[in-house]
């Protein structure tokens, strides 16, 4: 059974048991009072009629004859019949006189209710003025009666009415309300099959539009996560293959140059020539398992957070460089002034010096390679350019990932493994910055390191 309809039968059962209840105690308590004030007319009328029967006796003189008194006593009940009254005169035990089929059973000076025959009647015994005479009356309600069950009926018929009417208003407007529960558990029903654009409605303006907005935003996260896990999977996946591929390459020269050493009569030479190629292929290996090892290294191990300046850190970078710098014609420059961020000095050292390095293969001969910093409203804005080859649009998309290249022959030859970039992202969002690049092909690139204020010091993890 649904939530709406075990609300529907509660509310339906309570509001029932508490209006037919409210009738049938408003009948009630209207009938007590209505019997109330019928006991009492009937106990003024019994007294009227002892206080009147006994003057009539007494000017009659019948007090002293009997056939006159009994005359009197049968004139009165024959009279008071008329009106639905009867009257019994009892003495000593004895009736005198009755216009009861049957003396009813009723202690002197008492009030009682009983059913005598077909109708209910009020019976009022009191002793008479004479001391010996009990005058028992009796007064039909069977018409009372009549109307209290006429009021009956006419309050069931209305509760009857009430309730038809109430439990199918009860049932539109509870399905109504409800209804915006049964859209949400379709809504639920979509995503959990994978379906993560459908929306539940949030026009409302009551707890059910609260409902459906905070499960739109749960929905919008839930996508987003999702999307952001694929692409986690994907580049994975890629990463898996890239370095299937990279891995290929190398071990292929590695195993091709020693099974020509092991085959093949080769004098000195050769044999030098084939140890430096093993040489060079065996670096690329070990740098690539470097690059990796770092990156894993700075996801799971938090920064070893201290003020470093950053003018001595680029000064100590560039001059590392200089002399490669120089063999390939490239002037390295840097242009800081008395600035600080918070953060692990090796490896500022590590991402400074993968972006220099990276910016000196770009050039020719005659390039220019510069690292400088300067803080812009509050951030430190650390920047490496040149003016270099410079990329494409589409290769900026790529930049970062791993093990991509924008020059594919070059890299090689230079021993790159194409995973620096990848490392400088890792090491970047490890110390709560952001990477940015502008390029253009023939003008060089930038590559903007901006370190936030409030993000320093705050461990960061990134996937690869």
């Amino acid at each position: 059974m649904k939530f709406w309809q075990k609300t529907y039968l509660l509310t339906l059962a309570l509001f029932l048991l508490f209006m037919d209840g409210g009738i049938f105690s408003l009948a009630v308590y209207a009938n007590s009072k209505t019997m109330d004030s019928t006991v009492a007319a009937a106990r003024a009328e019994q007294y009227y009629i002892a206080g009147s029967l006994e003057r009539d006796i007494s000017d009659a003189g019948a007090d002293k004859n009997e056939s006159r008194r009994l005359q009197i006593l049968q004139s009165y009940c024959t009279f008071y019949e008329k009106h639905s009254v009867k009257l019994a005169f009892v003495e000593g035990g004895n009736t005198v006189y009755s216009s009861f089929g049957a003396l009813p059973e009723i202690k002197t000076n008492a009030v009682a209710i009983k059913k005598l025959d077909k109708d209910r009647y009020v019976l009022v015994c009191t002793i008479m003025s004479d001391g010996k005479t009990e005058l028992i009356y009796g007064k039909s309600i069977a018409e009372r009666d009549s109307e209290f069950r006429n009021l009956l009926i006419t309050y069931s018929l209305i509760a009857f009415g009430s309730s038809v009417l109430v439990a199918l208003l009860l049932y539109f407007v509870l399905h109504k309300l409800t209804s915006p529960l049964e859209k949400l558990k379709t809504a639920t029903e979509s995503i959990a099959a994978g379906d993560y654009s459908v929306r539940a409605d949030e026009n409302r303006r009551d707890e059910f539009g609260d409902l459906g907005r905070s499960f739109n935003k749960m929905a919008v996260t839930v996508n987003a996560q999702m999307d952001d896990l694929k692409l986690t999977a994907e580049q994975k996946q890629r990463l898996v293959d890239n370095l299937a591929h990279e891995m290929r390459t190398p071990l292929t020269s590695i195993y091709g140059y020693a099974e020509y050493l092991r085959r093949t009569k080769t004098d000195e030479d050769d044999k030098i020539e084939c140890a430096i190629s093993i040489m060079n292929e065996s670096q690329r290996l070990k740098k690539i398992s470097e690059i990796l090892l770092d990156t894993a290294y700075i996801r799971a191990h938090e920064l070893r957070s201290a003020e470093v300046p950053l003018a001595p850190l680029l000064e100590e970078t560039a001059e590392r460089y200089r002399r490669k710098a120089e063999e390939r014609g490239v002037a390295v420059e840097t242009d800081c002034g008395d600035i600080s961020v918070r953060g692990d000095a090796t490896l500022l050292s590590l991402l400074f010096g993968n972006l220099l390095e990276n910016a000196v293969k770009a050039c020719e001969s005659g390039g220019r390679a510069v690292l400088s910093a300067r803080d812009v409203n509050g951030a430190v804005e650390a920047k490496v350019c040149d003016n270099g080859k410079g990329m494409t649009e589409e290769q900026l998309k790529h930049i970062t990932e791993p093990f991509y290249r924008t020059d594919r022959s070059r890299s090689r030859a230079d021993g790159g493994a194409g995973l620096g970039l990848t490392l400088c992202r890792s090491i970047a969002e490890a110390h709560g910055a952001r990477m940015e690049f502008s390029s253009e092909p023939g003008k060089g690139t930038e590559v903007f390191v901006i370190f936030q204020k409030d993000l320093q010091g705050e461990q960061k993890t990134m996937t690869t």
